[in-house]
């Protein structure tokens, strides 16, 4: 019974250090992202960040997105084009679970800034842009597919956009795409 005990205690810690060697050093992910915004919807968008592991769950992450959109409101002569552009430049901290052979459950904070544009045209002529503090918090689940490829099911960010009343409220961003690792 004693050998079974200590053979079972080698055998743990022999599993805990090969799955040690499984967390990749970094991780760079592209993908689209979809995202809502004071209660506009920008469907055009990507998203990629950069994860540098400092240790075996915690990393370091930068995430940089944009989102656009463009519609027509009214017809003939009074009709007015709007185009919409959003970006956010983030970076904060990331945990992710890597006890997992195939799926990678990640939690993370973010902070940066955010940069929209709007351009009006039609009879009316208008631009206006802003600049602003962004904080937020999201998370994610990546699907491995080979050891240095994983598909990202999804991400879903909340962010709280600070500053000018055009740019100011809450943003809603979901994405999804491909990470690569390097091991």
């Amino acid at each position: 019974m004693k050998k079974f005990r200590v053979c079972m205690i080698l055998l743990f810690l022999c599993s805990a250090v090969a799955m040690a060697g499984e967390t990749p050093t970094f991780e760079l992910f592209g993908g689209y992202s979809y995202q809502r915004a004071n209660e506009v919807n920008l469907s055009k968008g990507w998203n990629f960040s950069f994860a540098g592991h400092v240790a075996r769950d915690l990393s370091i992450v930068g995430d940089v997105s944009g989102h656009y959109k463009s519609w027509t409101k009214g017809a003939g002569i009074g009709s007015r084009n709007f185009d919409v552009d959003s970006y956010f430049f983030l970076a904060g901290l990331q945990y992710a679970y890597h006890n997992s052979e195939s799926v990678t459950p990640f939690i993370r904070g973010l902070i940066g800034s955010s940069y929209s544009k709007m351009n009006v045209s039609g009879s009316v002529m208008m631009t206006d842009s802003s600049n602003n503090f962004a904080f937020g918090f999201g998370g994610g689940v990546d699907m491995k597919l080979t050891d240095s490829m994983a598909l990202r099911l999804f991400q879903a960010d909340y962010i709280r956009r600070t500053g000018s009343t055009m740019n100011e409220g809450n943003v809603y961003r979901l994405s999804a795409g491909i990470t690569f690792r390097a091991i």
